[in-house]
């Protein structure tokens, strides 16, 4: 498969890469970074395994009220890797 373009030019300027690494920096290095990460990706693929780090999300409560008193005033928000919302976004467009 051709996972050589991720698109992170289309990334917003306030995402980031594993928690850390902001998108600007993803955007500037995706020549480098492209070759390595399609590499990685293939072989997660070839297996029919995803790391364990792929399918972690932290999810942020969101407050649907002005004062929250119960669970139900709540939404549950969740952030996840870009890495793993670029390839859920590839599988989808290639194969649903």
């Amino acid at each position: 498969m051709d996972w050589t373009h991720f698109g992170y030019s289309t990334l917003c300027d306030h995402c980031y890469w594993e928690g850390t690494i902001p998108a600007w920096f993803l955007r500037i290095g995706e020549p480098v970074f492209a070759a390595p990460l399609a590499q990685l990706l293939n072989q997660s693929m070839v297996e029919g395994a995803v790391p364990s780090q792929w399918r972690t999300a932290v999810i942020t409560p969101i407050p649907k009220v002005p004062k929250p008193t119960q669970a139900v005033d709540y939404r549950a928000i969740t952030i996840t890797l870009v890495l793993s919302r670029s390839v859920e976004k590839y599988i989808v467009r290639t194969f649903i």
